[in-house]
């Protein structure tokens, strides 16, 4: 159960918790009947059913009625603010650059993972290669087969992983770029900017 408390006609969300709190001796009743409440005008509150809305440009205000003697929580739908629908569209620009960015790469015909943790470890065999460390070895990757991707072990040499290294670096700075790119546009007041438009036009 809901309830509302009510100041000078404005009834606003409420608790039997803070109605404890701001007058102890209700914990004094055996119970805390609605005309018990009514002393300290808190309410019941029928709570009505959300209506659906554009979650793209409109969003949910609630608000309390006053309607045949009870008081019902109901929704208002509000179109968003220009402001509003910015911070969403550089919020989805994120998550789509996250996503294409961790999508993975093609070299030669083998697939190589692009998650954070894949970056990582091609940053550490890079550091490797630099030092002197590493002279060839195997590589986790995948190749696609009947239209499946099947992990397989391939043999690199360290100029062919600084040239997969290479080729992820180029991707994951594509995305970003393409991402600052797109905030750039929402942030003038284009609001139809779109990560992917222009990520095709930085890779083509």
């Amino acid at each position: 159960m809901a309830y509302c408390k009510v100041t000078n006609g404005q009834a606003d969300y409420y608790t039997l918790g803070l109605l404890r709190r701001e007058h102890p001796e209700v914990n004094e009743l055996d119970e805390i009947t609605t005309e018990a409440m009514a002393q300290y005008d808190v309410y019941p509150v029928i709570e009505d059913e959300p209506p659906e809305f554009d979650q793209d440009t409109e969003c949910l205000e609630e608000q309390y009625d006053f309607v045949t003697q009870e008081w019902h929580k109901v929704w208002v739908v509000m179109e968003k603010s220009q402001e509003e629908l910015a911070e969403r569209a550089i919020e989805q620009a994120k998550l789509d650059r996250r996503q294409a960015e961790e999508q993975g790469v093609v070299w030669e015909h083998w697939y190589f993972d692009t998650t954070h943790d894949s970056q990582a470890r091609h940053s550490g065999a890079v550091t490797a290669i630099s030092q002197g460390m590493r002279d060839g070895g195997v590589w986790k990757c995948a190749e696609v087969v009947d239209g499946k991707l099947h992990t397989v072990f391939v043999e690199l040499t360290n100029a062919e992983l600084l040239e997969v290294s290479t080729v992820i670096h180029d991707w994951v700075q594509d995305c970003f770029m393409a991402e600052a790119n797109t905030v750039m546009k929402i942030e003038a007041g284009d609001l139809t900017a779109s990560f992917y438009a222009e990520l095709e036009l930085i890779t083509g």
